[in-house]
């Protein structure tokens, strides 16, 4: 699951991996407050962007 989840991040698309495409993958459903800790024990973090306020665009 940490090569997937490796290979999602660096995927050129970005699109966004989610519990829903875990389970797709791997026939394993996570409650999703149990994502971040599978995460967080397999090494990543979550970064997320932040979007810019109007006036500054």
């Amino acid at each position: 699951m940490s090569q997937y989840t490796k290979d999602k991040a660096n995927d050129t698309q970005g699109e966004r991996l989610t519990g829903a495409d875990i389970q797709k993958e791997f026939g394993q459903h996570y409650h999703s407050d149990s994502i971040y800790y599978l995460l967080d024990h397999m090494g990543f973090s979550w970064i997320t962007s932040r979007s810019l306020p109007n006036n500054l665009n």
